[in-house]
């Protein structure tokens, strides 16, 4: 599973538009690269995670900004 993927499950599951989901996942990794400058803990990843779209931290690797 790669990002793409998950886009598309966001896609689908939430009834947006790929672009949609695509900014969503954009806006999670900048806010996880934020939180590995300034806070980098697992608890507030996952829970940036959450928020933005909704996943479990089991998508956490795929989504870590390179």
């Amino acid at each position: 599973m790669g990002l793409n993927d998950i886009i598309e499950l966001i896609s689908k599951r939430d009834g947006i538009s790929y672009n949609e989901a695509a900014n969503c996942v954009e806006e999670c990794q900048n806010e996880i690269a934020y939180i590995l400058e300034h806070n980098p803990t697992y608890d507030a990843i996952a829970e940036c995670i959450a928020d933005f779209c909704g996943l479990e931290p089991d998508y956490m690797d795929i989504l870590m900004p390179l």
